[in-house]
Protein backbone atom coordinates (compact mmCIF):
# COMPACT_ATOMS: atom_id res chain seq x y z
CA UNK A 1 0.00 0.00 0.00
CA UNK A 2 1.13 3.56 -0.59
CA UNK A 3 0.52 7.18 0.58
CA UNK A 4 1.35 8.94 -2.82
CA UNK A 5 2.26 12.37 -3.02
CA UNK A 6 1.21 12.59 -6.57
CA UNK A 7 -2.43 12.04 -5.18
CA UNK A 8 -1.51 15.45 -2.47
CA UNK A 9 0.21 17.62 -5.03
CA UNK A 10 -3.17 16.67 -7.43
CA UNK A 11 -5.41 17.91 -4.27
CA UNK A 12 -3.40 20.75 -3.36
CA UNK A 13 -3.75 22.09 -7.04
CA UNK A 14 -7.36 22.25 -6.18
CA UNK A 15 -7.08 23.15 -2.92
CA UNK A 16 -5.22 26.07 -4.66
CA UNK A 17 -7.74 26.97 -7.10
CA UNK A 18 -10.54 27.10 -4.33
CA UNK A 19 -8.23 29.59 -2.02
CA UNK A 20 -9.21 32.96 -1.85
CA UNK A 21 -6.19 34.95 -1.70
CA UNK A 22 -2.66 34.50 -2.03
CA UNK A 23 -1.81 37.36 0.23
CA UNK A 24 1.24 36.20 2.64
CA UNK A 25 -0.43 34.94 6.33
CA UNK A 26 0.72 38.04 8.84
CA UNK A 27 2.86 35.55 12.18
CA UNK A 28 2.95 32.28 10.39
CA UNK A 29 5.70 30.20 11.50
CA UNK A 30 8.67 30.24 8.78
CA UNK A 31 9.99 27.43 7.09
CA UNK A 32 13.09 28.73 6.12
CA UNK A 33 15.70 26.97 7.56
CA UNK A 34 14.12 23.55 8.20
CA UNK A 35 15.52 20.41 6.71
CA UNK A 36 13.33 17.94 7.58
CA UNK A 37 10.46 16.85 10.13
CA UNK A 38 10.72 13.81 12.51
CA UNK A 39 8.81 11.84 14.69
CA UNK A 40 6.06 9.41 14.85
CA UNK A 41 2.33 8.60 14.43
CA UNK A 42 -0.19 6.43 15.90
CA UNK A 43 -2.75 4.73 13.79
CA UNK A 44 -6.26 2.42 15.12
CA UNK A 45 -9.36 1.00 13.98
CA UNK A 46 -11.22 -1.77 14.63
CA UNK A 47 -14.72 -2.73 13.46
CA UNK A 48 -17.44 -5.56 13.21
CA UNK A 49 -20.22 -6.47 10.59
CA UNK A 50 -22.24 -9.42 10.28
CA UNK A 51 -24.94 -10.54 8.04
CA UNK A 52 -26.46 -13.19 5.91
CA UNK A 53 -29.03 -16.05 5.74
CA UNK A 54 -29.86 -19.18 4.92
CA UNK A 55 -29.68 -18.44 1.45
CA UNK A 56 -26.13 -17.62 1.67
CA UNK A 57 -24.71 -20.17 4.07
CA UNK A 58 -25.79 -19.02 7.40
CA UNK A 59 -24.51 -16.23 9.30
CA UNK A 60 -21.61 -14.54 8.59
CA UNK A 61 -19.21 -12.40 10.75
CA UNK A 62 -16.29 -10.08 10.00
CA UNK A 63 -14.00 -8.32 12.23
CA UNK A 64 -10.86 -5.79 11.34
CA UNK A 65 -8.68 -5.12 14.34
CA UNK A 66 -6.06 -3.22 12.82
CA UNK A 67 -3.61 -0.52 14.89
CA UNK A 68 0.39 0.51 14.78
CA UNK A 69 1.78 2.18 17.39
CA UNK A 70 5.05 4.90 17.30
CA UNK A 71 5.62 4.75 13.54
CA UNK A 72 8.99 6.30 12.86
CA UNK A 73 8.42 9.38 10.23
CA UNK A 74 11.31 10.88 9.23
CA UNK A 75 10.05 13.60 6.10
CA UNK A 76 12.62 15.21 3.97
CA UNK A 77 13.65 16.53 1.45
CA UNK A 78 11.91 19.88 1.37
CA UNK A 79 9.93 21.09 -1.81
CA UNK A 80 8.79 24.54 -2.58
CA UNK A 81 5.61 24.34 -5.02
CA UNK A 82 5.21 26.40 -7.85
CA UNK A 83 1.96 27.16 -7.58
CA UNK A 84 1.18 30.40 -6.18
CA UNK A 85 4.61 32.21 -5.80
CA UNK A 86 6.43 29.46 -3.69
CA UNK A 87 3.06 29.24 -1.05
CA UNK A 88 2.98 25.83 -0.78
CA UNK A 89 6.22 23.61 0.76
CA UNK A 90 5.96 19.69 0.87
CA UNK A 91 8.31 17.40 2.74
CA UNK A 92 7.55 13.67 2.09
CA UNK A 93 9.19 10.02 3.34
CA UNK A 94 8.79 6.36 4.24
CA UNK A 95 7.59 5.44 7.12
CA UNK A 96 9.75 2.68 9.19
CA UNK A 97 9.36 0.56 12.55
CA UNK A 98 6.50 0.78 14.64
CA UNK A 99 4.43 -1.56 16.58
CA UNK A 100 1.79 -3.41 14.24
CA UNK A 101 -1.06 -5.34 15.38
CA UNK A 102 -3.04 -7.04 13.17
CA UNK A 103 -6.01 -9.38 14.25
CA UNK A 104 -8.78 -9.88 11.79
CA UNK A 105 -11.29 -12.72 12.45
CA UNK A 106 -14.12 -14.28 9.39
CA UNK A 107 -16.48 -16.82 10.97
CA UNK A 108 -19.50 -18.36 9.14
CA UNK A 109 -21.47 -21.10 11.27
CA UNK A 110 -19.47 -23.93 9.94
CA UNK A 111 -16.38 -22.01 8.78
CA UNK A 112 -13.35 -20.02 10.64
CA UNK A 113 -10.04 -17.94 9.59
CA UNK A 114 -8.37 -15.50 11.59
CA UNK A 115 -5.12 -12.62 10.12
CA UNK A 116 -2.76 -11.35 12.80
CA UNK A 117 0.30 -10.06 13.10
CA UNK A 118 2.76 -8.52 15.46
CA UNK A 119 5.91 -6.62 14.83
CA UNK A 120 7.31 -3.52 12.89
CA UNK A 121 5.58 -2.12 9.86
CA UNK A 122 7.12 -3.76 6.61
CA UNK A 123 9.60 -2.43 4.92
CA UNK A 124 9.44 -4.73 1.69
CA UNK A 125 6.45 -2.13 0.96
CA UNK A 126 6.62 1.27 0.13
CA UNK A 127 4.57 3.62 2.51
CA UNK A 128 5.09 7.21 1.94
CA UNK A 129 4.65 9.90 4.71
CA UNK A 130 3.36 13.64 4.16
CA UNK A 131 3.82 16.75 4.70
CA UNK A 132 1.91 19.97 2.95
CA UNK A 133 2.20 23.71 4.02
CA UNK A 134 -0.12 26.07 2.81
CA UNK A 135 2.01 29.41 4.30
CA UNK A 136 -1.09 31.34 3.44
CA UNK A 137 -3.46 29.68 4.92
CA UNK A 138 -1.28 29.15 7.47
CA UNK A 139 -2.23 25.04 7.86
CA UNK A 140 -1.12 22.07 7.24
CA UNK A 141 -2.10 18.30 6.44
CA UNK A 142 -0.31 15.18 7.18
CA UNK A 143 -0.29 11.68 6.00
CA UNK A 144 0.86 8.65 6.90
CA UNK A 145 0.12 4.75 6.87
CA UNK A 146 1.52 1.27 7.61
CA UNK A 147 1.66 -1.92 5.79
CA UNK A 148 2.07 -5.70 6.68
CA UNK A 149 3.69 -8.05 3.82
CA UNK A 150 2.43 -11.12 4.94
CA UNK A 151 0.38 -11.55 8.13
CA UNK A 152 -0.30 -15.36 9.66
CA UNK A 153 -3.17 -16.95 8.66
CA UNK A 154 -4.74 -19.77 10.19
CA UNK A 155 -8.07 -21.46 9.54
CA UNK A 156 -10.29 -23.27 7.04
CA UNK A 157 -8.38 -23.01 3.46
CA UNK A 158 -11.35 -21.92 1.83
CA UNK A 159 -11.39 -18.39 3.50
CA UNK A 160 -7.90 -17.65 3.40
CA UNK A 161 -7.26 -14.18 2.26
CA UNK A 162 -4.73 -12.22 0.60
CA UNK A 163 -2.44 -12.27 3.58
CA UNK A 164 -0.71 -8.26 2.80
CA UNK A 165 -2.47 -5.55 3.76
CA UNK A 166 -2.03 -1.62 5.01
CA UNK A 167 -3.80 1.65 5.89
CA UNK A 168 -3.16 4.86 5.92
CA UNK A 169 -4.89 7.96 7.06
CA UNK A 170 -4.94 11.93 5.79
CA UNK A 171 -5.44 14.53 8.65
CA UNK A 172 -8.03 17.59 8.55
CA UNK A 173 -5.88 20.83 8.15
CA UNK A 174 -4.47 22.41 11.10
CA UNK A 175 -2.92 25.70 12.15
CA UNK A 176 0.84 26.39 12.00
CA UNK A 177 2.27 26.59 15.29
CA UNK A 178 4.98 29.15 16.23
CA UNK A 179 7.81 26.81 17.01
CA UNK A 180 6.67 24.25 14.33
CA UNK A 181 5.75 21.53 16.39
CA UNK A 182 3.25 19.58 14.81
CA UNK A 183 0.89 17.59 17.46
CA UNK A 184 -2.27 16.62 17.19
CA UNK A 185 -4.67 14.22 16.14
CA UNK A 186 -8.23 13.43 14.29
CA UNK A 187 -10.88 10.62 14.43
CA UNK A 188 -11.18 10.24 11.21
CA UNK A 189 -14.05 8.04 9.17
CA UNK A 190 -12.80 5.01 7.57
CA UNK A 191 -13.98 5.31 4.04
CA UNK A 192 -17.40 7.93 3.66
CA UNK A 193 -17.73 11.18 2.28
CA UNK A 194 -14.23 11.95 4.60
CA UNK A 195 -12.10 9.89 2.18
CA UNK A 196 -13.72 12.03 -0.60
CA UNK A 197 -10.96 14.75 -1.72
CA UNK A 198 -9.95 14.99 2.42
CA UNK A 199 -7.49 17.81 1.57
CA UNK A 200 -9.44 19.69 -0.80
CA UNK A 201 -12.78 19.29 1.39
CA UNK A 202 -10.54 19.65 4.92
CA UNK A 203 -12.18 16.60 6.29
CA UNK A 204 -9.73 13.56 7.63
CA UNK A 205 -9.81 9.97 6.19
CA UNK A 206 -8.81 6.45 7.10
CA UNK A 207 -8.32 4.29 4.49
CA UNK A 208 -7.72 0.23 4.73
CA UNK A 209 -7.09 -2.89 1.93
CA UNK A 210 -5.76 -6.33 2.16
CA UNK A 211 -7.05 -9.23 3.77
CA UNK A 212 -10.83 -9.38 3.77
CA UNK A 213 -11.04 -5.51 3.57
CA UNK A 214 -13.74 -6.01 0.85
CA UNK A 215 -15.70 -8.51 2.17
CA UNK A 216 -15.92 -6.37 5.28
CA UNK A 217 -17.23 -3.07 3.66
CA UNK A 218 -19.46 -5.10 1.82
CA UNK A 219 -20.92 -6.80 4.76
CA UNK A 220 -21.09 -3.73 6.71
CA UNK A 221 -22.90 -1.58 3.51
CA UNK A 222 -25.19 -4.93 2.63
CA UNK A 223 -25.76 -6.92 5.32
CA UNK A 224 -24.62 -9.82 2.96
CA UNK A 225 -21.48 -11.03 0.91
CA UNK A 226 -24.58 -10.93 -2.03
CA UNK A 227 -26.18 -7.98 -2.07
CA UNK A 228 -28.91 -7.74 -4.38
CA UNK A 229 -31.44 -4.77 -5.48
CA UNK A 230 -30.83 -1.69 -3.43
CA UNK A 231 -31.00 -2.94 0.00
CA UNK A 232 -26.83 -1.55 0.53
CA UNK A 233 -26.00 1.58 2.25
CA UNK A 234 -24.76 4.51 0.05
CA UNK A 235 -20.89 3.66 -1.33
CA UNK A 236 -19.93 6.60 0.44
CA UNK A 237 -21.27 5.25 3.80
CA UNK A 238 -18.71 5.39 6.46
CA UNK A 239 -17.70 1.69 8.13
CA UNK A 240 -16.10 2.76 11.30
CA UNK A 241 -14.10 5.26 12.78
CA UNK A 242 -10.44 5.57 13.14
CA UNK A 243 -7.81 6.83 15.39
CA UNK A 244 -5.10 8.69 14.07
CA UNK A 245 -2.88 10.91 16.21
CA UNK A 246 1.26 12.38 15.72
CA UNK A 247 3.76 14.30 17.07
CA UNK A 248 6.83 15.85 14.92
CA UNK A 249 9.62 18.58 15.36
CA UNK A 250 11.75 20.17 12.98
CA UNK A 251 15.66 20.22 12.45
CA UNK A 252 17.31 23.06 11.62
CA UNK A 253 20.41 23.52 9.06
CA UNK A 254 23.32 24.05 11.22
Amino acid sequence: MRIALAIVVLAVSAWLAASPSNAASKGCASLRGVLSFHGHALLSFSSSASGGGKDQGGQVSITLHRAVEDLQVILTPKVVGKWGSGRYVFFSGRVRGGHVVVKDDYSTDTMQGALTYNGGSSSKIPVLAGLVFDRIACQYVFQAGFAVDNASYNGDASLRPVTRLGAGATSERYHIPANLHLNGGDGPEAGGTGCDDPIVNDKSCYSFSGGWSTDFETLFKCNSLSPEGSGCASSDTSVGTAIFTWSLTPTYAK
